[in-house]
């Protein structure tokens, strides 16, 4: 289900990025009576990527206490390729459109371990605040074909939905047998840096310097 994307490195040379939703997705699926799966894309995906091209490959291990991430998710964007379920999805048994229009992730902290980076952070979903850890992947920025440097990044939530109080049936809905309990979420954004507006500076008043020939 998903998500505003956000790391921000140190004040110094930070580059912002905005995330391009036509070129960003996210999928999620859960099992259905241990048989099958149910997938679902949200396609209203948002977010920004604060970045230092310095620190982005810092050294292994080391902790990076002023890198964030932040997604959202319009919740109402969910589509399965069938209205039944999709309603189904939306309703307030589930993920309550209504009332929670959005799924939200927040990150706390970023750390490598071996030369994986780690996000740790906090996912709203139904008004409900759980911390999560996920492994999250960001490639170096490039240069597309319009000129624009574009940044791209990916990762996978694994969350029981029951933490969220999202239920599928509160007489049939026990053990996760119709419904499974674990739901993967697999997002992949592509980010377009922002053009930073330079302060308007004063512009120097021209002078001009007129001389006037003696005439002897």
């Amino acid at each position: 289900m998903l998500f505003l994307l956000t790391v921000a490195f140190s004040s110094e040379a930070k580059e912002r990025y905005i995330i391009d939703s036509k070129q960003s997705q996210l999928f999620c699926s859960v099992s259905r009576m241990a048989l099958s799966t149910v997938k679902a894309q949200f396609k209203d995906l948002t977010g920004e990527i604060v970045f230092n091209p310095k620190t982005w490959t810092d050294k292994e291990g080391r902790i990076l206490t002023k890198s964030s991430v932040n997604i959202q998710i319009k919740t109402a964007s969910v589509s399965t390729g069938s209205s039944f379920v999709d309603r189904k999805i939306q309703s307030k048994q589930l993920l309550d459109t209504q009332n929670y229009p959005e799924i939200t992730f927040q990150s706390k902290m970023i750390e490598v371990k071996k030369g994986q980076l780690y996000v740790h952070g906090v996912l709203s979903l139904r008004g409900i605040q759980k911390e999560i850890v996920f492994p999250f992947h960001l490639d170096e920025p490039f240069i597309n074909e319009k000129k624009q440097k574009v940044i791209r990044a990916k990762g996978r939530w694994l969350i029981n939905r029951k933490d969220f109080n999202v239920i599928w049936s509160k007489a049939f809905d026990k053990g996760g047998v119709i419904v499974g309990n674990m739901v993967a979420i697999d997002w992949e954004v592509t980010a377009i840096r922002k053009e930073e507006k330079k302060p308007a500076g004063k512009i120097p008043s021209k002078t001009t310097t007129s001389s006037k020939k003696k005439k002897h």
